[in-house]
């Protein structure tokens, strides 16, 4: 690799700044010595919470000094959707992995943890639905979860989407042979009638749910009088809702075809472009349970596999028969067969003896054989030695997570404040494959803020800033690994990206999070107003930032926290697969808020809490961390959100696992309802997720106590002290006070009086906009002192969930906006 030097000194960094290739680590800096294990034992309580009674002892020096998916374990480093942990012993320098799992509390590789269960034996008969359950007692150990993966036919193709438009025809697999089987061949049909696409056709009962207000048997006749209930389900705006009558029994039950008084259509409604989501009109109270799926004119009602194939080890993707269908899902599930795999999903712990495992339902003649960590969390290693890492101790050793080679593993930046040092590693499957140090020596001024691929050359670059004049500095990698290396370019190069020179403002967090713009971008906040601006950089030339905005309410009013907030973090807290929303913290008093976004626009916003009042804390926020979950039985699969945190005092590290339960606010449905899912602090019910149905982003339900060793304890919030909820009035955005006040200003739905039919409302035409509204800053205004994103009895017709919400407010305030 060729040497280069910069012509320019960033500032605050020394005039010689040159960048050299690969080369060997000088030892003095990272000395190898045998690997060990402490164990952390004492530390300081959270504000809020309960201390722990703790004795001292080692390892109270570890600490995270990083979060990032590593992969699911020391021999696997793919990344499994799991953010994992890196720890730093600041006395004598030694890394650690955790690997989390999937709840994200427990780590997946800690000592008397199931590393994996090897299958000695397939057996016959299985399906892939099977579980593994501990059949031995006296082994100490508790929580083994596995799945089988099993070699079958396909048994069983079902409808979970009929879309519309479809043909008769033959459904054929994307790929063949990619799912490992081959010769299954399925026959489509549709719901026909002939009327126009989008009209409901036909609805089947998939649940029939329990206490409903039930029919009546005639004494003399013994014939029962089934009791009539009304659905309805409306249709995206522009279309018509569509009606339907079910039956209830003397029991209660909803009725299916197979009982002669199925659901039957009223009114076919028009407009629809997938599955119509069914509601009762008229619910009946404490009812639960009933489920129905609505097929359109066109729409594929049913599947029916006339040859099952063979060998299929996985699920196989298929092509939707016709020409102008669209919208379609289905699910396959997969006959009998032998076991093929076995995947760990939870690790469990304190196993000493390996126990005996069995599988759970039908089949015959597989055997298994759990091999246990015995070693627990293992220091990062070197490839070609296989000896710990060591990089030195003290607190000034901070690292930073990102591909810098293009594999998709997660590499890492490590730098060394205390001597301006940065060095590079290069990692795979949890081990260090290359280390470089960049001859690049960086001053105690400059941050390095995050990391992001700015120039599109497939590896991440890193953006700093300095703290004195504001000053950005990019830098971008050219490791020999990158997929667009070039030989001619040194490998670190640099691009100033300009100053601030406003010292209130200064940048927390970078995340690619806005679709109408390529690469990442970063989020600043003013410490002095509480202003937060997402600044995005020309992806021609990233030097140059391309556009920024004020984030706003989507009623177009500017949102400025207080001086004490700032914006930490991006995360996903609402289970939406958009992790653009953001944590806040409040330096002066350890509040937390969220801000959820949507198109660059906060469309809800709340402190976090927990059962004992606001989630309060003294540590420092590490990070947001996300856990991917997946539902075996519906095969969705959802985001959860943790933050971690960290007293640097103590070392001391706790992490908050956001409420895992379900709320159905998105669909207009009671607060009833949305407390179904939900169970205690410790139970695990909140996995079972809906399409659209979103997370509790603002409720904090555990807060656990972790050490290097993977134990963790759980511990409790107190009551909170500090301001009152939403009492200040330069407080987060005002948040709590507002909408609440504006919300006694309208009747139940919106419409802020009788005169006022917001279903018919233009904002492009004053003659419908409500009584004593004139201008269309008024009309803003009003929207955003009526309509509720947590209150669906205020949302216009057609707009079911918040998103959608969120985007009609935007458009409608885009509008008003163009008329001034």
């Amino acid at each position: 690799m060729n040497k280069g030097h910069f012509s320019h000194v960033p500032v605050g960094m020394p005039k010689t700044w040159w960048v050299w290739g690969l080369r060997s680590l000088p030892n003095d800096n990272w000395r190898v010595k045998d690997p060990g294990m402490k164990t952390m034992r004492y530390g300081y309580g959270l504000i809020g919470v309960t201390a722990l009674a703790l004795a001292t002892g080692a390892w109270a020096e570890s600490r995270v000094i990083a979060v990032a998916d590593f992969g699911t374990s020391a021999s696997n480093g793919t990344p499994d959707g799991c953010t994992d942990l890196l720890w730093h012993d600041t006395d004598t320098g030694e890394l650690i992995i955790h690997y989390m799992a999937k709840d994200g509390l427990s780590v997946s590789n800690m000592v008397g943890s199931i590393d994996q269960v090897e299958l000695r034996n397939g057996g016959s008969g299985y399906y892939s639905t099977d579980s593994l359950v501990i059949n031995s007692e006296g082994t100490g150990g508790i929580g083994l979860e596995a799945e089988l993966e099993v070699i079958g036919p396909i048994a069983e193709i079902t409808v979970v989407d009929p879309g519309r438009d479809y043909e008769n025809g033959t459904l054929v697999e994307l790929d063949p042979g990619a799912a490992g089987g081959d010769g299954c061949i399925a026959i489509t049909t549709v719901a026909d009638g002939g009327a126009d696409s989008g009209q409901l056709a036909d609805v089947a009962v998939l649940s029939s749910g329990f206490g409903y207000e039930p029919g009546t048997v005639d004494p003399g006749t013994g014939i029962l009088e089934p009791r009539p209930h009304l659905l309805v389900a409306f249709p995206p705006i522009g279309g018509d809702p569509a009606y339907v009558l079910c039956y209830a029994d003397e029991t209660g039950r909803i009725m299916d075809d197979a009982s002669g008084f199925g659901p039957g259509i009223i009114d076919n409604g028009s407009g629809f472009i997938g599955t119509p989501s069914l509601e009762f009109v008229i619910p009946s109270i404490g009812a639960t349970g009933a489920e129905f799926q609505g097929y359109l004119y066109g729409g594929i009602k049913s599947v029916l596999v006339a040859v099952n194939g063979s060998g299929y080890t996985s699920d196989p993707e298929w092509v939707i028969p016709g020409e102008n269908g669209f919208g379609a899902q289905i699910a396959t599930s997969r006959g009998p067969g032998a076991v093929h795999d076995v995947k760990v999903t939870s690790t469990g712990r304190n196993y000493v003896l390996p126990p005996s495992i069995l599988a759970v339902g039908e089949g015959i003649g597989a055997s298994f054989e759990a091999i246990i960590n015995e070693g627990g969390p293992q220091p990062i290693a070197r490839a070609s030695t296989d000896q710990a890492i060591y990089v030195g101790g003290g607190l000034d050793v901070d690292a930073h997570p990102g591909d810098f080679d293009g594999d998709g593993d997660t590499d890492l930046i490590f730098r060394r404040a205390d001597r301006g040092e940065v060095f590079l590693w290069i990692m795979e499957d949890g081990v260090k494959q290359d280390g470089i140090r960049l001859d690049a020596i960086v001053g105690a001024n400059w941050h390095l803020i995050g990391i992001g691929d700015f120039n599109f050359d497939g590896i991440d670059d890193v953006y700093w800033w300095e703290e004195n004049v504001g000053r950005i500095c990019l830098w971008y990698i050219n490791h020999p690994g990158s997929p667009l290396f070039a030989a001619d370019r040194p490998l670190l190069d640099y691009r100033w990206g300009g100053w601030v020179p406003d010292s209130s403002w200064r940048p927390f967090s970078i995340r690619d999070i806005t679709p109408a713009h390529d690469g990442p971008e970063i989020l600043w906040g003013n410490v002095d107003t509480g202003s937060v601006v997402i600044r995005m950089r020309d992806p021609e030339n990233p030097k140059f930032v391309q556009h920024g905005f004020y984030v706003r309410e989507p009623g177009g009013a500017l949102l400025n926290a207080g001086s004490s907030w700032e914006p930490r973090h991006f995360g996903d807290f609402d289970s939406n697969r958009f992790d653009g929303d953001i944590f806040w913290y409040n330096k002066d008093d350890g509040r937390t808020a969220v801000w959820r976004m949507h198109l660059g626009t906060v469309f809800d916003r709340n402190y976090l809490s927990s059962a004992a009042g606001d989630a309060v804390t003294s540590y420092h926020p590490v990070g947001v961390s996300q856990y991917l979950v997946e539902d075996d039985e519906s095969g969705q699969s959802s985001m959860h959100a943790h933050v971690l945190w960290r007293q640097d005092e103590t070392s001391r590290v706790v992490n908050w696992r956001m409420d895992r339960s379900l709320t159905a606010a998105a669909f207009g449905n009671s607060g009833e309802e949305a407390d179904e899912g939900r169970e205690d602090s410790s139970g695990d019910s909140e996995d079972e997720l809906n399409t659209g149905v979103i997370l509790r982003p603002f409720v904090v339900d555990r807060a656990v106590l972790m050490n290097v060793d993977g134990v963790t304890s759980e511990l409790d919030f107190n009551t909170a002290g500090g301001n009152d909820f939403g009492s200040s009035e330069d407080d987060l955005g005002d948040f709590g006070e507002e909408g609440e006040e504006g919300k006694d200003e309208g009747d139940s739905d919106g419409s802020s009086g009788d005169s006022f039919d917001l279903g018919a409302f233009d904002p492009l035409n004053p003659s419908t906009w409500p009584d004593g509204v004139e201008t269309a800053d008024e009309m803003i205004a009003w929207l955003g002192n009526n309509i509720f994103a947590n209150d669906p009895t205020t949302w216009p017709d057609g707009v079911e969930s918040e998103a959608e919400l969120a985007t009609w407010l935007i458009q409608m305030v885009t509008l008003l906006d163009s008329i001034g």
